[in-house]
């Protein structure tokens, strides 16, 4: 009888220790889940609009130059503006689509990840950001955001 409590006891512990080993195994790798140049790119930019105070987030997607980064806004008027009008709808209530329409040099260690940004009552009204996106050892980092130049009618 006793052998046969002691074989249970060791039965659950074991399966104990297998659950416990995967979800050991697979926690950490759901931070990574979302790590590819296009992700951190969109969760940059909508932290930078909507969030712009959490440097510390900022940094992690930035290699630690958010300050530099949001310098660089400051430098750049047509980005600095359009940024400005998406905080302002974000804190008017209204919420803000991101969308990745495509990524330039896809295979290069820089890329460009074009985001199209639209406040969600205005279709008509979205707006171009190239995020400047940097490869280091295995991660992915903004270098810089700025406002595409909107095409200009011809004459």
């Amino acid at each position: 009888m006793d052998l046969e409590i002691d074989v249970k006891s060791i039965s659950r512990l074991s399966s104990t220790f297998v659950v416990a080993a995967v979800l050991i195994l697979w926690l950490p790798g759901c931070e990574k889940l979302n790590t590819s140049a296009k992700d951190k790119a969109k969760q940059f930019v909508e932290l930078l609009i909507v969030a712009p105070n959490n440097t510390a987030r900022l940094d992690v997607l930035s290699a630690g130059k958010a300050a530099e980064i949001q310098q660089g806004l400051l430098e750049n008027v047509p980005t600095m503006v359009a940024i400005e009008y998406l905080r302002a709808r974000y804190r008017q209530g209204m919420s803000i689509r991101f969308a990745v329409e495509k990524i330039n040099n896809p295979e290069q260690t820089h890329k460009i990840v074009v985001l199209k940004v639209t406040p969600a009552d205005d279709d008509k009204r979205n707006l171009v950001l190239l995020v400047n996106m940097q490869k280091l050892g295995d991660e992915w980092f903004v270098t810089r955001v700025q406002r595409e130049s909107p095409a200009r009618p011809a004459e």
